[in-house]
This record gives C-alpha cells, structure tokens and sequence, in this order.
C-alpha cells in the first residue's frame, strides 16, 4: 500500500522554551469509491456506522432522489458484505420527503441517526435537528431536538457526535466573521449550552464548513476556505487545548494528498483509521474518496545548543548560495523582535553559548542578509531566518531547511524571543 505523509504541527509555549509538539498524519493514498456509491451526480457528507458496515451519505442532482434531478437532497446509504465490498447504494426511503434530508451524525449501537430538521412544519426549522430511532429494523419518523438556532443567511450545517452531547455548527450570525463560522453547544444535564464561538483562530472572514469532531472530543475536521489552500475549500485539522472549548490550535492544512485545487470538504474518519472526504477534483460534481489515516507521534524539538558550528561542515546540498561575510548577521534587541509589524512566525536555525560565534561554513546554504540573531537573557544567541504570516507557511520553510541540511531547524513565533 502506498502511504503519504504529511507533518502538522501544534505549538505550544513554556515559560523557558518554544517547544514544537507534533504528530505526523500518515494517508494510505486515497481513492475514488466504487460506482456502486458514486454517481454521476454528487455526494456528500459521507459517515459511518458504529459498527463500521453502513455508509451513509447525500445524494444532490440525481433523477433517482425523491424530488428527481432538479428536486432537493436525499440520504443514501450503502453496505458492506463480508468480503469488504460495498453494495449498491439504496435511497434511505423512510427519511426521505421533498425537501432537503441531510445526515448529521449516527449515535451509539446505531439505534438512531440525527438528520437536519425539515420534518415539521417549515415555521419550526429553526429546530434545526432532529433525530430517528431505530425500531423493529425501522427507522421512526425523526422528532425535533429540543434546540433552537438562530442565524442570518439561508445555509446552515451540523455534526453531531455519536455520544449526542456536543453540536457543532457551521452557519452565519450577527458576530460570524465571515460568510459561515463555526460554533460548539454542550449539553449540560438537560439544557443546551451555547453557541461558543470558535473564534479567529478557526473562523475567517470567508466561511468554514463541514465540521466533525473525532470521538477523542478533541481533534476537529472542517474545510475552508479562508485559511491558506491549495485550492476553493480546503480540510484542516485543529486540536482542543483545554476544557473550556474556547482554547484551539492553529487549524494545519491536511496537505496535497488530501487537498486539491478545487472543493475538499466533510472528512471523517474513526477509530479503525478508516476515512472519507469528499473532493471535486477537476470534474463537474463532487464525489467520496476513502483513505486510512494513522498517526506517529514526533519528538519533542526545543533549542539545540550548539557548541561547536563545525559540526555542520558535511552539509549536503545540490545549490550554494553566494557566501556572505559572517559579520552581516543582523543582531536583533527585543524590542525590535517585539515591533508590531513583524510576521508572527520565523524559523530558528541555531543557539550557541553567549561569546562563541558560528563557523561561516554553517551559513553557506543560506542567504545570510536574511539571518537575524536574538541574544537572549539566558546567554544563549539563537539564529533564525525567516518571517511568516501563518503556521503552515513557516512550516513549509521549515521542510525545505531540513531537506538542504539544517536538520535541527524549527518554527518558533517571533514574540517568543522576548522571553528568552
């Protein structure tokens, strides 16, 4: 099998060090799912049965949906045999009217299945779930969650995870940023709690869509298309830091493996690795992809210090860049560091002992001019390069150092060095 990798990382700050946290997603190479699921028309929003044997998704645009090719959204849903192979897909007949049925999340045991609210009279739709249970092998007429949402706008989106506790929702309100935010309630005894706002650090100007939360309640999926990309909609992953739910890491892009140039959205993935997302590629409807995803934790990389530069005299590059005088290395105070209109991330090269200076040589794979150095209150002089607008750029930089040599080379934000 082949397997793809790509690094996200999470940072988090101590009081004496930068350290870069990090696990690195590793994807078998994804593939197109069978006929049998996708059509010549377009699905989404694929997930999983608990017990791993029931796709469920949405189907748009078909001649086989409820209100045929130009009518609304139908929930699908295929099986697998023993043998691993998925049946063709059925239309989920007992969910189904002429409006838009859409698939929200699956609870435990597969007893019941949430699904977007379009059951009861259109006034109540602001009741924006519902959920079916499972009797006698059918499915009942879906009942209205006892949550109202208010939004602006006519798009609206949820998942809800397999324990019912958490909803997240992907819609526009008078404090959204931008075209769709995200937005968490919690379920406290039995009162709703929320909307909590996921703030700048997941929501952006333009909209994020999609949202699925792991069952560890701390990794959370979404696409958008306001973060950095490859292409219209992107999928990113971010972790909750804390109980609060307020508290997120920097949403990383899941990479070129994953990302196209054009529409990537609902990933889902469970505890089997087993995963789905849904990408239009270059044609004209989206379609679902599977792929398995694991995880590999990275060490820990805090600042390396470095006795003696020569140790770095056996890089290997396949370009040299023109050698600079060792004395152009701008030494950078604090407060210079600290200045507003600094990029908030850079990538730290080297550390050294106060007093001793870096052999040249260490330098000749870069352009010097650009090498800044921040003498800390630790006696430490670091040497870093670089100025980044955001995580996944530094990143990307961070990579192309290490490829060329400067292998202890990470991502530190700039404010840091004040500390230090």
């Amino acid at each position: 099998m082949v397997k793809m990798r790509y690094i996200i990382f999470t940072i988090l700050l101590f009081s004496l060090h930068s350290t870069v946290l990090g696990q690195e997603l590793i994807f078998s190479e994804p593939k197109k799912m069978e006929s049998t699921i996708n059509s010549t028309s377009e699905e989404v929003s694929p997930l999983l049965s608990r017990d791993g044997n029931t796709l469920y998704f949405v189907r748009t645009f078909y001649e086989g949906n409820i209100g045929g090719e130009l009518g609304a959204q139908d929930i699908w849903y295929s099986q697998r045999d023993q043998s691993g192979v998925w049946d063709t897909a059925v239309s989920l007949n007992q969910l189904n009217n002429q409006y838009n049925n859409i698939i929200l999340g699956v609870g435990n045991n597969d007893s019941s299945i949430y699904v977007q609210n379009t059951y009861s009279n259109p006034l109540r739709w602001d009741y924006g779930i519902s959920v079916s249970e499972k009797k006698n092998g059918k499915w009942q007429p879906p009942l209205e969650l006892n949550l109202k949402f208010k939004r602006i706008g006519s798009f609206q989106g949820y998942f809800v995870p397999s324990n019912k506790d958490v909803i997240i929702e992907s819609s526009n309100k008078n404090d959204s940023y931008g075209n769709e935010d995200l937005y968490i309630y919690r379920l406290e005894g039995n009162k709703w709690l929320g909307p909590i706002h996921l703030d700048t650090i997941i929501n952006t100007p333009e909209g994020e869509i999609s949202p699925f939360l792991c069952d560890d309640y701390e990794t959370l999926f979404f696409s958008s298309d306001g973060h950095d990309g490859y292409g219209s909609f992107d999928l990113f992953m971010t972790k909750r830091l804390d109980s609060t739910w307020l508290n997120w890491s920097v949403p990383v892009n899941l990479g070129p493996v994953i990302n196209s140039t054009a529409f990537d959205a609902y990933f889902s993935t469970y505890p089997s690795g087993e995963s789905f997302y849904v990408s239009s590629k270059k044609e004209k409807y989206a379609d679902i992809y599977s792929t398995t995803l694991s995880y590999e934790e990275i060490p820990i990389v805090t600042d390396t210090i470095v006795e003696d530069s020569t140790a770095y005299d056996t890089l290997i590059v396949d370009t040299l860049l023109v050698e600079i005088p060792i004395d152009t290395i701008k030494t950078e105070p604090v407060e210079v560091v600290e200045k507003e209109d600094r990029l908030p991330f850079t990538i730290q090269i080297l550390a050294m002992p106060r007093g001793k200076k870096p052999n040249k040589i260490f330098f000749d794979h870069l352009d010097i001019s650009h090498v800044e150095k921040s003498e800390g209150k630790d006696h430490l002089d670091r040497y870093y390069i670089g100025e980044f607008q955001t995580l996944v750029e530094a990143l990307r930089g961070m990579d192309t150092l290490r490829k060329v040599g400067y292998s202890d080379s990470f991502v530190r934000k700039v404010e840091k060095y004040s500390t230090l």
